[in-house]
């Protein structure tokens, strides 16, 4: 897991995302830390592509947000990952500002 204090105390929106049309991810490191973003019209969210030191990839398909590594579906704004082989487990959010 990722200790806490080495996460940005803010991260601009802007350099991660273009503009919130439709639901969809950015996935991308910020320094050498791997994180998600998920954005819709309501926010963007950020999380961390780790759980337990494995890092994982995501794909945002069909209205899902799924891992590549074992398929598990997770929801992009609460981090939880719903069903699949890691349901009930949760990605850590990472604080962060929006600016859009």
């Amino acid at each position: 897991m990722i200790s806490s204090s080495a996460w940005p105390a803010a991260i601009s929106a802007r350099l991660l995302l273009p503009p919130p049309r439709r639901r969809r991810r950015h996935q991308r490191n910020l320094g050498d830390l791997p994180i998600l973003a998920a954005a819709d019209t309501r926010g963007i969210c950020i999380f961390s592509c780790t759980v337990d030191d494995r890092l994982f990839t995501f794909d945002f398909t069909d209205g899902l947000l799924t891992d590549r590594e074992t398929g598990t579906i997770w929801d992009p704004f609460s981090g939880a990952a719903t069903a699949g082989p890691l349901a009930g487990r949760r990605l850590a959010q990472i604080p962060h500002t929006a600016f859009i």
